[in-house]
């Protein structure tokens, strides 16, 4: 029965699913909207079931249960097309294959750094990578439009085989001006005085801050304002708007330019690790698993040096 769906029909409904209408994803994949219409109609056809179907509150076209399992299909359909064009391209030019990495938002400070020792290490082998939060690697290992990651947390879903390579400390930041820069006392009374810069639930930092957060519930609840980068947060704690947890690779450059001041209090810093991440699934390529192992044999190198294991 699948075999009978086409790829333009299979797009045709990720975009009205994107989009919200025939008119709109009509224009964003260059067609008519009876071209797209009869797309669909010829898909439901095969299916004997509704992929779309119009939401109650703003009368947008939203997918089925059916039509979503579809569109889960095409992106990773689209990931491995793009992987093929990918390691096709690579071939072309002499080289033995092409391999993406993704890395958590955080990773950002020394992504670059690897992927230029990889590059060395690899000489045969091209790679690119993408830096995005959490939930937006977790969506790419998913699809397969990143074949290896490094993360703060692996993921339950998908599957995946983590292999920690090295440590990953978190602090509570102040301004150098402020009141609880210079206290030598464990004074969590006073940190639930001042504002707390966050980000987004569900991020490692967030997780990490609830959690320290919980333990000094006694003393009181600070206000929590949620920001949507490290950067922003940071120049807030730097301005005087508040403290933030941060993870101490995000802070290495203010700390030696002294725009930062971490709390010296029992517990800080919080210590977690940085792991590889590799879905696990069919056997992947011998230029992928090259990567993996040369990821492996670095032992940590490419992070600062106080994050690398002993």
């Amino acid at each position: 029965m699948l075999e009978r769906l086409t790829l333009k029909q299979l797009r045709s409904l990720k975009a009205i699913a994107a989009c919200g209408s025939l008119a709109d994803a009509a224009r964003e994949q260059a067609l008519s909207s009876p071209a797209i219409h009869s797309h669909i109609k010829k898909m439901e056809d095969v299916l004997g079931q509704a992929t779309l179907t119009k939401d109650a509150t703003d009368k947008k076209l939203v997918p089925t249960a059916h039509g979503q399992v579809l569109i889960d299909a095409t992106r990773q359909i689209e990931a491995i097309l793009e992987r093929a064009r990918d390691n096709l391209d690579a071939l072309s030019r002499g080289n033995r294959g092409h391999v993406r990495l993704g890395f958590e938002s955080t990773g950002r400070l020394f992504a670059a750094r690897l992927v230029a020792t990889l590059q060395k290490t690899c000489p045969d082998i091209e790679i690119s990578f993408t830096v995005a939060n959490r939930a937006r690697i977790i969506e790419e290992l998913a699809t397969g439009q990143v074949e290896l990651a490094i993360m703060g947390r692996p993921p339950r879903v998908p599957r995946v085989e983590a292999v920690p390579v090295g440590s990953h400390p978190f602090g509570v930041f102040v301004a150098p001006d402020s009141p609880l820069a210079d206290m030598q006392d464990y004074a969590p009374e006073e940190l639930v005085q001042h504002t707390v810069l966050a980000r987004e639930k569900g991020s490692t930092t967030r997780i990490l801050l609830d959690r320290f957060l919980d333990r000094i519930e006694g003393y009181g609840t600070p206000r929590i304002v949620e920001m949507d980068s490290n950067e922003t947060i940071k120049e807030g704690v730097i301005a005087g708007l508040g403290v933030a947890m941060l993870s101490l690779h995000v802070v290495e450059r203010e700390m030696r330019q002294k725009l930062l001041r971490p709390l010296d209090w029992p517990g800080l810093p919080v210590m977690r690790y940085w792991y590889l991440v590799v879905p696990d699934g069919p056997k992947i390529l011998e230029s992928t698993h090259r990567v993996e192992e040369a990821i492996r044999a670095l032992n940590g190198a490419f992070l600062p040096p106080q994050s690398r294991p002993a």
